[in-house]
């Protein structure tokens, strides 16, 4: 008499448990799990672009940082400028070379 008094008690318990159970799988997937998004293959799509430099140079700065998002037309790093600079002094100086010899055949034809 008793086993079959324990085994009266234990057989609901073990039906309540598995119920709650249920229930709690339930409410859990109807709050959150519905609306987590999974994949097998580890591959999430993403909005990706090819970012080409117009010009060629070392990376001086980058002005943003891992997975920030940019708009069209936000900087996103800044080029050392030192040979472009130094191009530009050659052209400067290049130019007042010619100017200077401009103004020289001028002054031997206005002589001449």
């Amino acid at each position: 008499k008793k086993k079959r008094s324990v085994r009266s008690l234990l057989l609901p318990i073990i039906g309540l448990g598995l119920l709650g159970a249920a229930g709690w799988y339930g409410y859990d997937y109807w709050t959150d799990g519905r609306f987590m998004i999974s994949t097998d293959d580890a591959y999430v799509q993403a909005d990706m672009s090819f970012v080409s430099p117009k010009i060629s140079g070392y990376v001086d700065k980058v002005l943003v940082s891992e997975n920030q998002q940019v708009k069209a037309g936000d900087p996103l790093l800044t080029i050392d400028d030192g040979d472009y600079k130094i191009a530009v002094a050659q052209a400067e100086a290049q130019i007042a070379t010619l100017a200077k010899t401009l103004d020289r055949i001028d002054a031997q034809t206005k002589a001449a």
